[in-house]
């Protein structure tokens, strides 16, 4: 379950974790990641349709630290899905819903048929 904490910033916390209100909070659209990786805007960063960052253009800038997010991100959704008793790839699609319904003006983001599309 994605529950939403504001319109531009999201927390990802699972059924269980809300009941023992436990939060989730390092991972982060692209919308609120920091000033290193709001390449969004600029359309080298998006986010995926199976909720990792991507590159939409041939620039690939900031791959570590693309790379550090995913791999948090990865840790985050393979947690929620043991926890869960849901698969992995369930997980980073619901969350790659949300983070499409809710792009920020601007912020590129990858439909479901792969196509990086500008909100």
């Amino acid at each position: 379950m994605i529950k939403i904490k504001s319109p531009i910033c999201l927390s990802f916390k699972p059924p269980s974790a809300l009941r023992q209100q436990t939060h989730i909070t390092n991972m982060r659209p692209l919308a609120c990641l920091d000033g290193d990786l709001k390449s969004g805007v600029s359309g080298i960063i998006g986010e995926t349709n199976t909720g990792y960052l991507g590159f939409v253009t041939a620039k690939k800038e900031k791959q570590d630290l693309v790379a550090a997010e995913n791999k948090d991100r990865k840790a985050i959704y393979t947690h929620i899905a043991k926890k869960e008793q849901v698969s992995t790839q369930f997980v980073q699609e619901r969350r790659a819903a949300s983070l499409f319904s809710n792009a920020a003006k601007g912020h590129y983001y990858q439909n479901k048929a792969g196509v990086w599309v500008k909100k």
